[in-house]
């Protein structure tokens, strides 16, 4: 049964059309779309005019297989959703909403669901910010220490 299913769900390539300018491959599309696809799949011709098809056979159900994790994080099973922030806001004014309804959120979490960032920019954002902002009065400073050495005034 297995291989029937596997040889129906094929997309055939059957030929092609030549108009002698150009030229059109044909292909049957065969692939399963939808679990109603794979009910209907014939299985056997019983000669009188009836088929069995697997859905008289058993039921059909699509579902992830448990130990397929497309997405981990230390070792876990995860999920990764991912947000984007508009080009015109404020990063980390936003972040901060963002940030709070988040902690909202997670109290009504079970406990065995954790909640934690990969990548965050508002977080990248104001730590970059901060880091100018260091870098400029360590400038400043040493701008002013030179100035006072030049000018003797030391």
């Amino acid at each position: 049964m297995i291989g029937l299913l596997n040889a129906e769900n094929v997309t055939m390539p059957t030929g092609s059309i030549d108009n002698g300018s150009s030229k059109i491959e044909v292909n049957i599309d065969a692939e399963y779309g939808r679990v109603e696809d794979i009910e209907n799949t014939v299985l056997l011709n019983l000669g009188d005019g009836r088929q069995v098809k697997v859905k008289d056979l058993g039921t059909v159900k699509y579902q992830n297989d448990p130990d397929d994790s497309r997405f981990s994080m230390n070792g876990e099973k995860a999920v990764y959703l991912a947000g984007y922030f508009e080009e015109s806001l404020n990063v980390v004014m936003v972040g901060e909403e963002v940030e709070t309804e988040i902690n909202r959120l997670k109290v009504n979490l079970p406990e065995d669901i954790n909640f934690s960032f990969m990548v965050y920019q508002p977080h990248d954002v104001e730590k970059s910010i901060n880091d100018f902002m260091v870098n400029l009065i360590q400038a400043y400073c040493i701008c002013n220490c030179c100035c006072i050495y030049r000018h003797g005034l030391a």
